[in-house]
């Protein structure tokens, strides 16, 4: 079936250690054996640089739950160590593949936007075991925004996954995150409650009626307590 718009491109890793020389035909397998029409993936880069295609580029994929009909899904092969540990050790043959591939897809969809499978809300995987969004947009691509804040897990997930300080491209993207994006953030994360890691959940609705409340409450208590009470307690709290 074909895409008819291409929002992401989503980076993926293969899961492999970085002895597994493997690419399509392998993964193909794999897919079909799992019942699947075809490999997932439209791109696969292989450990030595070489760009091989899977599934045709225009029809609709199979890498990413919710999003496949939007998205072109890129695999690189590796990203775990010989204990599956996640590990970032991709070679430099496959970032300057990635690099050529992403201006070619960009190029071709103008208004996608690079993110990793993990950035994906509800998605609870390290792939493609690398900062796919610093990343993207270290390197000049456009990348898509942080759909949810990056909480203590998914950073202690990070420290592990990356051997060359990786890991704090993830903090610097916090720290320089805009106010809008936190916003955004919040709303992807399922709830207010979430942003502070307290475990409930608020949504939009519920807090303005909250706050609105609140600002009700404080109007009345101000009027009730009269005219010079309300000037000592404003030259007490903000004198």
């Amino acid at each position: 079936m074909r895409r008819r718009s291409t929002d992401y491109i989503v980076l993926h890793c293969s899961a492999t250690p970085p002895t597994a020389d493997i690419g399509v035909l392998e993964i193909r397998r794999w897919h079909k054996a799992k019942g699947w029409s075809d490999i997932g993936y439209h791109f696969v880069i292989r450990r030595n640089g070489d760009i091989e295609e899977g599934r045709p580029a225009g029809d609709i994929g199979s890498h990413v739950k919710n999003q496949n009909a939007i998205s072109v899904g890129l695999c690189l092969i590796g990203g775990v160590d010989t204990r599956q540990r996640p590990r970032n050790n991709f070679t430099d043959e496959q970032w300057s593949a990635l690099r050529r591939l992403l201006a070619e897809l960009q190029s071709r969809y103008p208004h996608s936007l690079v993110i990793g499978h993990r950035d994906f809300p509800d998605v609870a995987k390290a792939c493609p075991c690398f900062d796919a969004i610093a990343w993207a947009g270290k390197n000049g691509f456009r990348a898509a925004p942080r759909f949810r804040p990056v909480s203590a897990s998914v950073l202690r997930a990070i420290r592990r996954e990356t051997e060359d300080g990786d890991e704090a491209d993830e903090t610097e993207a916090i720290a320089k995150t805009g106010p809008g994006k936190w916003l955004t953030a919040i709303a992807g994360s399922g709830g207010v409650g979430s942003l502070a890691g307290v475990g409930y959940g608020m949504d939009w609705l519920s807090l303005l009626i909250f706050m609105l409340g609140l600002t009700t409450a404080t109007c009345g208590v101000l009027l009730a307590i009269g005219h010079e009470r309300r000037e000592k307690l404003w030259d007490r709290l903000f004198g």
